[in-house]
């Protein structure tokens, strides 16, 4: 079947990567492992990111599990992603050759209403259409039914769908689903791995 869309992640894939991380930060505020930070707010984070609660919240949660330091805060926590929340000039110039050759180029995204707010605020989403976020549709990947719902926005069958993600584990339930899946590792090799799927660019 003729490929007619691709579902783009946003952070690590359209985004450039190695900024620090929650669990970094966290782990430096409180003098422990990253590990152990991780693994202490990983439950409270994938509800931040179904938008269960808010920014708030979630900081309220980490000082009652680790002490009330006045760093563990919204600004402090989720502003140190910078270098994440910043476009790559290389996907975003395959994104418009795309839609130039009439492809919807859509967005699936774990993330947080701080983020999705700074980005829409500065047109960084501007560029794709549906647009499906895990703060606002309460599931996140790799929940099979985010990637059932981004499908059913782009008014396209799984077959005529490419997901592209840097998260190999996110992978697998959308190609259960029957859609074309790509692990991205840099733009060059995401445009030969589009092109074996007869995608023009």
């Amino acid at each position: 079947m003729t490929i007619a869309a691709i579902l783009f992640d946003y952070g690590g894939t359209i985004t450039k990567r190695g900024s620090e991380s929650i669990s970094g930060v966290l782990a430096s505020i409180y003098g422990i492992g990253e590990e152990e930070a991780e693994s202490n707010i990983w439950k409270p984070f994938c509800s931040l990111q179904r938008g269960e609660m808010t920014e708030e919240e979630f900081c309220s949660i980490i000082k009652g599990d680790f002490g009330n330091d006045p760093r563990c805060s919204v600004q402090n926590l989720f502003s140190r992603q910078k270098q994440c929340l910043e476009p790559d000039a290389g996907m975003m110039k395959i994104v418009r050759n795309l839609q130039s050759k009439g492809y919807v180029t859509a967005l699936l995204s774990n993330t947080i209403r701080y983020h999705a707010d700074l980005h829409r605020s500065r047109g960084d989403f501007d560029q794709f259409h549906p647009i499906i976020l895990s703060c606002e549709v309460s599931m996140r990947k790799p929940e099979s039914r985010i990637y059932r719902l981004a499908c059913r926005k782009m008014g396209k069958r799984p077959e005529e769908c490419v997901f592209i993600d840097d998260k190999a584990e996110l992978l697998p339930p959308a190609k259960e689903l029957g859609v074309n899946v790509i692990l991205f590792e840099t733009p060059g090799k995401l445009m030969k791995a589009l092109a074996r799927l007869g995608v023009s660019l």
